[in-house]
């Protein structure tokens, strides 16, 4: 039902309980994980912004180590994100992997996001966190591209 939904097939030639399950499951893993990365992108610019009324800096970073981090954090998330999420998105649109298998790749870059926006937001610099949070981040990109790839070349 879902692949036939992907696929451009015809609602009519679907039952009424297809459509109804085609319509609920269209890029569902992908909506999750950008949504929950829209959340992250809006607390990161919100730690941004604490930092620059509480110091008084409008423009640039004036200094301030904290700042840097937490722009730097909130940057490299903007540099990632779009990556992984277009990704994503292919591998769920072609339906060549499970859902279960784009959870676990959604979850992983999240979750890596997540411990590297910790890592740079807090007042001192948290090495595990950012180590941590790139591995997991870029094992899932690796994942997802690898995955992208073999579809690509009809190997999936």
């Amino acid at each position: 039902r879902a692949v036939a939904c992907r696929l451009g097939v015809s609602l009519l030639t679907l039952s009424r309980a297809q459509q109804i399950t085609c319509t609920m499951t269209g890029m569902a893993v992908t909506s999750l994980v950008a949504g929950l990365g829209g959340c992250l992108f809006l607390v990161l610019t919100r730690n941004v912004i604490v930092i620059r009324r509480k110091e008084g800096i409008g423009s640039g970073d004036g200094g301030n180590k904290l700042l840097q981090r937490r722009i730097r954090a909130q940057a490299n998330f903007c540099e990632s994100f779009p990556v992984a999420m277009i990704l994503l998105a292919t591998l769920e649109a072609a339906d060549v992997v499970s859902d279960g298998s784009l959870y676990t790749l959604g979850g992983m870059f999240m979750l890596g996001r997540l411990m590297h926006a910790k890592a740079f937001s807090s007042e001192k610099l948290d090495t595990n966190n950012r180590v941590g949070g790139m591995i997991s981040s870029t094992l899932s990109i690796v994942g997802m591209t690898i995955l992208a790839l073999l579809h690509g070349l009809h190997l999936l």
